[in-house]
């Protein structure tokens, strides 16, 4: 089994919860780079998030 931490091949996608942001302790104890956090306001367009995300999965698996 790969190690995410220890496998420079891969990558880490980290989806973190509602009301939350890249302050959070969840997101900044995560020491591998790059890492990218992407901002969504929900209340206003719930499916805006699954756009955003299947987007950014897909430009990490090319």
């Amino acid at each position: 089994m790969m190690c995410p931490i220890e496998n420079n091949d891969t990558f880490l996608l980290f989806f973190h919860g509602f009301d939350s942001s890249n302050e959070t302790s969840k997101y900044t104890c995560i020491t591998r780079e790059p890492k990218y956090c992407q901002t969504v306001n929900y209340r206003e367009s719930f499916a805006e998030i699954f756009e955003i995300y299947d987007a950014l999965i897909r430009e990490k698996m090319t």
